[in-house]
């Protein structure tokens, strides 16, 4: 099960019915803690339903000093009260944060975690003066954009419901475009930097039948593999903030990627191997710069 919705809707109403009035309201935090976990739980409907009370009392306990053990239902409890923390913890690190509180504290745990893994990332925001307002009415039905003139980040309300690693993707992507874009199309007036004329050539041949050989990444609703494919061929600077965001959140699966390309006998043309040859250097080059 990778997401709540997952589980099949009379199963939930059946859990949420048996759970009774007081606990009803744990039962999708639960069930979704379990999930980021990242632990395999072995639940039924009726093991559920025992489950999410004790977990909630233990929960509405506050008392970290019991939580200490490893036990899945201390684990769970723990995390929950770590997930009330986060929107106090992203504000300590990136004071110029707006409706934090609207986010789950699940998507901006991932966040948070991202941060703490990348302090020079933080320091380059925080010096940069880039801000993140959540829910944003300026990004409404466009998931996200980046306003370079107030150097503002903007996510809009249902991203905030998005699964912890599409929220993270999309608010990178976004991130993209206030670190690495800004960073490698700072030019000299009339004229291109060496870098930013390189991987400009290397989208040139990438961006061919609507991005056939760039990377696509499922990130929800209308943002399928295939359209993200499209998205970045479309337009240069969604390729920069795209394929940072692949290099942070996904290096794993861009590393799969390239070795698809690069895999004798699949008759990918030479020049779209030598384009992201030239990208993933360039790419990896400013990643090393802003995430050291």
């Amino acid at each position: 099960m990778a997401a709540y919705e997952d589980l099949p809707e009379n199963d939930r109403n059946q859990i949420t019915k048996e759970t009774g009035r007081e606990y009803g309201m744990f039962v999708q935090p639960v069930i979704e803690a379990m999930i980021d976990d990242n632990v395999l739980h072995k639940v039924s409907v009726p093991l559920l339903a025992k489950e999410i009370p004790e977990i909630a009392q233990l929960y509405l306990a506050n008392n970290p000093s019991k939580l200490t053990s490893d036990d899945p239902r201390t684990r769970i409890a723990r995390r929950l009260l770590e997930n009330d923390k986060q929107v106090a913890k992203l504000k300590s690190k990136l004071g110029k944060t707006s409706r934090a509180d609207l986010v789950p504290g699940r998507n901006l745990r991932e966040f948070n975690e991202f941060l703490d893994a990348n302090p020079a990332f933080v320091d380059y925001l925080i010096k940069a003066n880039i801000r993140i307002i959540f829910s944003s009415s300026q990004a409404k039905g466009i998931g996200g954009l980046y306003t370079h003139a107030d150097k503002t980040v903007h996510l809009e309300s249902e991203v905030k419901d998005a699964s912890p690693g599409v929220f993270l993707r999309l608010l990178l992507h976004e991130m993209g475009h206030a670190s690495f874009q800004q960073v490698l199309m700072t030019t000299t007036p009339g004229a291109l930097n060496q870098d930013e004329q390189a991987f400009r050539d290397a989208w040139a041949v990438l961006r061919r039948n609507d991005g056939q050989y760039l990377l696509g990444l499922d990130l929800g609703q209308s943002r399928g593999p295939v359209a993200r494919k499209k998205y970045q061929a479309n337009d240069f600077v969604e390729f920069c903030a795209e394929n940072f965001m692949h290099r942070v959140t996904a290096p794993d699966l861009l590393n799969q990627h390239l070795i698809a390309i690069n895999k004798p006998g699949n008759h990918v043309p030479q020049d779209v191997r030598d384009a992201w040859r030239d990208a993933i250097a360039i790419l990896d080059k400013y990643a090393r710069l802003l995430l050291r």
